[in-house]
């Protein structure tokens, strides 16, 4: 698979794109291209259901604490899985509405 990133130039240029070839290494188990392909899919899938949305909607990159942060992501990731088991769509939203109004926190399944 090849992709194109981009990462920070150390010079005042701003960024530098990069081209990246990605490999799949599998194990001697017989796979069929369609069930190679589907594998990647599913992976990649599950990055762009929590990861990125840890990164963008909770900030997760930005944060700084140093002294237990796993209880942090513990709580983020509590939250997440809440909103998603109350059938939220657009977590960024749901933060923002819920933000505004803790009732509508309050009124989650799975709080009382």
């Amino acid at each position: 698979m090849r992709r194109l990133t981009q990462e920070r130039a150390r010079t005042a240029s701003g960024w530098r794109v990069r081209n990246h070839t990605t490999h799949y290494y599998l194990s001697t188990a017989e796979f069929s291209a369609k069930d190679c392909a589907r594998y990647v899919r599913e992976h990649w899938h599950i990055e762009n259901r929590l990861h990125y949305v840890l990164d963008q909607s909770l900030g997760e990159d930005a944060v700084r604490i140093r002294r237990n942060p796993g209880v942090v992501a513990a709580l983020r990731h509590f939250a997440l899985n809440l909103m998603r088991f109350n059938g939220e769509q657009c977590i960024a939203a749901a933060l923002y509405d819920n933000a505004l109004c803790l009732d509508n926190t309050l009124n989650y399944k799975g709080i009382r």
